[in-house]
């Protein structure tokens, strides 16, 4: 699906990953959102997390 409104032919620039993630020093660590981008100038692929507080 298209991020832009108007660029319904381009291939999917966001990728949903898991929201947990381990480590021996730190444990599990549980994120409320956590997905793979890509910049929308450079086309770098970047992990966004987002936490949500309330």
């Amino acid at each position: 699906m298209a991020v832009a409104l108007d660029e319904s032919n381009c291939a999917s620039m966001i990728q949903g990953t898991g929201n947990e993630d381990t480590s021996l020093m730190e444990g599990t660590v549980t994120y409320d959102i956590r997905f793979l981008a890509t910049a929308p100038v450079s086309g770098e692929m970047i992990r966004l997390i987002i936490n949500i507080t309330g």
